[in-house]
């Protein structure tokens, strides 16, 4: 861990994008329709089972979105390391 914060400190602080704003809480009514939204045809919940399940897709799509985000950050640290690295 003390390797990375190291690596990190020596970054130019230019490179690093600012962080995503955090989605507002929604109520559970508010997160179905924002999961309907999204998917095009999708037929309304018929009940509290098939929402509960509609909220656990649409929770687990936005944690493969954020975990897809992160990796992009890494990339980005791991080619600004290897030029940092590069250098004479």
């Amino acid at each position: 861990m003390s390797t990375v914060t190291t690596i990190v400190d020596l970054l130019p602080p230019e490179i690093f994008e600012p962080p995503p704003l955090s989605p507002q809480l929604l109520t559970p009514q508010e997160s179905i329709d924002s999961l309907i939204n999204d998917v095009p045809n999708t037929a309304v919940p018929a009940n509290a089972r098939e929402a509960a399940r509609n909220n656990i897709i649409r929770e687990m799509v936005e944690t493969e979105r954020k975990y897809v985000q992160d990796l992009e950050v890494m990339q980005v640290c791991r080619l600004v390391c290897s030029w940092i690295f590069a250098l004479p």
